[in-house]
């Protein structure tokens, strides 16, 4: 009964102080530090570190004409850059925080105010930004440090329950449809589809090209084919499947073959011309004894 007393009367101290104040302009309760300002716009009631009324303050307001008016904004006094709003929450539901001017539910930073949000798991938990889709056919999506391996960056599809996405903190290397890597800086388990794809590599053919190069024979090449089943200098099938194709080496192996087959080219067609002149000098004799 003596709690529900004083409960009442607390509660009776705080609406008469309230109806006092109702009507004062920024006026101080007692010099403890509890102000309330009224006009034809507002109705607040502040906390307010010092009786300056540039101070470091936190306000309620009452506004029922605008919602784009802050409702709570707590502002630290200061000088110079560390004076302003720190936190603001507008009648309209939006909370901006370095900000006076949130633009959706929730904007950090602003103008010269860099935005951060530090999402900190503690000593125990994985630190997660959740994302949450609940229309039909919706997924929901999560943002995590560390969940498949200390340090790790991943993209978790809640829905399918898995990792799609993951950076690896030891490598740096990133997984697409795996959370292993491995070695590679991006290894994808599925398609890749692309309009280009540029490979840098060292080393090029042009060396088939020079005047010191040894060109194989074809009956060389012939036998290397029937004794191992593949072209010289390039992977057998078995080693293919094991260890996969390095597109840069490969390009540079192909071109190799390619250009071995034009120099060839261009010998028979040397050839070739030059049995058309025997023949045609024959055919010549031939014709001269008839």
């Amino acid at each position: 009964m003596r709690y529900n007393t004083i409960i009442a009367v607390c509660i009776a101290v705080v609406f008469a102080g309230v109806s006092v104040l109702y009507s004062q302009q920024w006026s101080s309760i007692s010099g403890k530090g509890v102000y309330v300002n009224n006009n034809s716009y507002r109705a607040s009631i502040g906390l307010i570190a010092s009786a300056a009324m540039d101070s470091a303050k936190l306000y309620l307001r009452s506004d029922s004409s605008n919602a784009a008016w802050p409702i709570l904004k707590c502002v630290y006094g200061g000088t110079g850059a560390t004076k302003g709003t720190r936190f603001i929450i507008l009648g309209n539901g939006y909370v901006g925080i370095g900000t006076t001017n949130p633009s959706d539910r929730l904007t950090v930073g602003g103008g010269s105010i860099r935005g951060v949000i530090n999402i900190d798991g503690g000593t125990a938990n994985v630190p997660a930004l959740a994302l949450s889709d609940t229309r039909i056919n919706g997924k929901s999506w999560n943002l995590y440090s560390g969940a498949t391996a200390l340090g790790d960056f991943s993209i978790f599809d809640a829905t399918q329950n898995s990792h799609p996405f993951v950076i690896k903190q030891a490598t740096g290397n990133v997984g697409i449809g795996t959370a292993n890597p491995g070695t590679y800086k991006l290894a994808v388990e599925g398609k890749i589809g692309a309009r280009e794809i540029v490979v840098t590599t060292n080393a090029w053919a042009d060396n088939v090209l020079k005047e010191d190069y040894k060109l194989k024979k074809l009956e060389d090449v012939e036998a290397y084919i029937k004794k191992n089943g593949c072209l010289p200098g390039i992977q057998t099938e078995k080693e293919v499947k094991l260890n996969g194709v390095a597109l840069g080496e490969l390009q540079v192996k192909l071109l190799s073959k390619i250009e071995e087959l034009t120099l060839h080219l261009i010998a028979q067609e040397k050839r070739i011309k030059q049995l058309e002149k025997t023949n045609e000098a024959l055919l010549k004799k031939v014709n001269v004894t008839k």
